[in-house]
């Protein structure tokens, strides 16, 4: 009998940590914003912060470890400047440029970006989206002012986030998210199309379409990804072989490559290498060896 009542405590221990973990990133993500409204800097919180409201019954259904949240590339300079008036920690843990954490007591980390993903990659910017998206105040998510991305926008940061990660990491929560995501705000699979394209998404987008076809449980999927078609040239050739070595070896150098060469426009892709590679060297300037999280993050208590 002890045995079986400790088996019926498991799943509530874990969903009590859960709600933890939630409640106090949404608290920090809170701060951060506010602060920022007040400085005047447009800033949206993304993925999982939002898609748990957004897209599930129970927020507590899609568990996130972190915040992030998406500011204009002239406003980075401000988020810093807000963050040492706060006394809040910053922390450069990207290899990517245009990115920073904002660490608020007692350790909650706030990744702050200022570009879609790899500079240079895409041809939408953070500033565009931000400008398309709508001031709100929504308590599920955070208690503080933000800008909420349109649909079409928010599905932009989730396909790149989902080819960033080679489609490789929580790929069953990544599945239904997607899916999730697709049936609530594509509407017109030919108006979507039109969006990546304006984007310069079209690429990324058929690789994790073509991904998510394996399933073949959505039936959005297929739909946009034909209207898709035809691939800008570049793409055309590489996005298969990109899915493939995703499947293949998903961090071997094959995978790494295609992440940024799959770019709808060729001369974006090779930006996005350098940029990439500069932003790397810089980080290990920065930080020689050292763990940039030694000491800072909130341990749970």
């Amino acid at each position: 009998m002890a045995r079986a009542g400790m088996k019926g405590e498991a799943p509530r221990v874990q969903l009590g940590a859960r709600l933890l973990v939630d409640t106090r990133l949404r608290e920090a993500a809170g701060v951060v914003l506010q602060a920022l409204a007040e400085a005047r800097i447009a800033a949206a919180p993304i993925k999982g912060v939002v898609t748990s409201v957004a897209l599930y019954d129970d927020p507590l259904e899609r568990p996130f470890g972190d915040v992030d949240v998406l500011v204009g590339r002239h406003d980075l300079a401000g988020v810093r400047a807000v963050a040492r008036e706060q006394g809040w920690r910053l922390v450069h843990d990207s290899r990517q440029l245009f990115a920073v954490n904002v660490v608020v007591p007692p350790g909650l980390p706030v990744d702050v970006r200022a570009s879609l993903g790899p500079p240079a990659l895409c041809r939408v910017s953070a500033e565009e989206i931000l400008a398309r998206a709508e001031e709100v105040r929504d308590p599920r998510v955070v208690r503080a002012p933000f800008r909420m991305l349109t649909g079409h926008d928010h599905l932009l940061v989730l396909l790149l986030d989902a080819v960033l990660d080679k489609l490789a990491l929580g790929a069953a929560l990544r599945r239904r998210e997607l899916e999730l995501a697709l049936r609530r705000w594509v509407g017109s699979p030919e108006g979507f199309a039109e969006h990546l394209r304006a984007a310069g998404f079209a690429g990324i987008a058929w690789v994790v379409l073509r991904w998510l076809e394996g399933e073949g449980r959505e039936p959005m999927v297929e739909a946009i990804r034909m209207a898709l078609e035809p691939l800008p040239p570049v793409p055309r050739w590489l996005a298969a072989p990109t899915l493939e070595a995703f499947g293949r070896a998903p961090y071997g150098p094959m995978a790494r490559v295609g992440v940024r060469m799959i770019a709808d426009v060729p001369w974006r892709g090779v930006a996005a290498l350098v940029l990439g590679a500069v932003g790397t060297v810089r980080y290990h300037v920065r930080h020689r060896g050292r763990d940039p999280w030694e000491g800072v993050l909130w341990k749970g208590e």
